[in-house]
């Protein structure tokens, strides 16, 4: 599923350089349980387009020059998850 992720000001000015532009994010993930129920597998994918965003945009003061720095999406990442009940926690 795609997830839009609009365009974000950090800063009330609506200035550029407090901009974050907007991105796409595509996840997906396929699940199985057994007839049992007690295994249960599920193999995922994050950010399938591999697109970086920004997520979020931090301004300092004039004590440290008024930098502004930046946390980017995480890129692609593909993943296993298996579980299995034992006994009574079914």
């Amino acid at each position: 599923m795609a997830v839009p992720i609009d365009e974000v000001y950090f800063s009330p000015f609506e200035s550029d350089v407090d901009r974050a532009p907007d991105y796409y994010r595509w996840d997906g993930r396929i699940n199985w349980t057994n007839g049992a129920e007690n295994w249960d597998v599920a193999l995922f994918v994050n950010n399938i387009t591999d697109e970086i965003g920004i997520r979020q945009i931090d301004r300092t003061d004039e004590t440290e020059n008024f930098r502004r720095s930046g946390t980017t999406t995480f890129p692609r990442q593909f993943g296993l998850e298996v579980s299995y009940r034992f006994g009574a926690f079914q």
